[in-house]
């Protein structure tokens, strides 16, 4: 009698201390796995910002919109680069930047000249792409980070990571 129970509580403890390893084990892979979507975010952010300056020298050249929204591109372009780590103050920064090029590509469909410039069509097209990529990964990056946080919620010591929803 003695000697089955020592053995069941041994195993008990092996059975605890198995799970908590494959736990931490999923907990660390979210983890990457969250991190892997940021590093493709932040990949795409930086291909879109290494266009802005083309594109605002050809709205400026065509006088698609005021110098106040040109000026403001180029502190918004500064203040939320680089990008390295998911903080939701530069994320915010980023959604700025979007409604600003949102008012470019506006003004843009009033300016027949602009829309015959072929560069400008073209950096168009990228920068609008790489914003439905950018908010594609985002909505991932979300749902791990989520999926993430919902585990970490039950342990006490892990740091939650944060959650980058925006209103539009």
């Amino acid at each position: 009698m003695g000697q089955s129970l020592i053995i069941g509580i041994f195993s008990l403890l092996i059975l605890l201390i198995l799970a908590a390893g494959f736990g931490f084990a999923h907990l660390r892979a979210l983890q990457r796995s969250a991190m892997d979507f940021w590093e493709h975010l932040l990949k795409k952010t930086r291909w879109r910002m290494d266009m802005l300056p083309l594109l605002l020298e050809i709205v400026r050249s065509f006088k698609v919109v005021d110098e106040g929204v040109i000026a403001e591109m180029i502190i918004l372009r500064q203040k939320c680069w680089p990008l390295h780590q998911p903080i939701a103050e530069k994320v915010n920064l980023e959604l700025s930047l979007s409604q600003n090029l949102h008012i470019i590509w506006q003004a843009a469909q009033k300016n027949a000249d602009v829309n015959r410039d072929v560069n400008f069509l073209a950096l168009k097209k990228n920068i609008t792409g790489l914003g439905h990529d950018i908010e594609e990964l985002l909505e991932l990056y979300n749902n791990k980070v989520r999926a993430y946080n919902k585990l970490v919620s039950m342990i006490f010591f892990i740091k939650k990571m944060p959650v980058l929803e925006f209103e539009a």
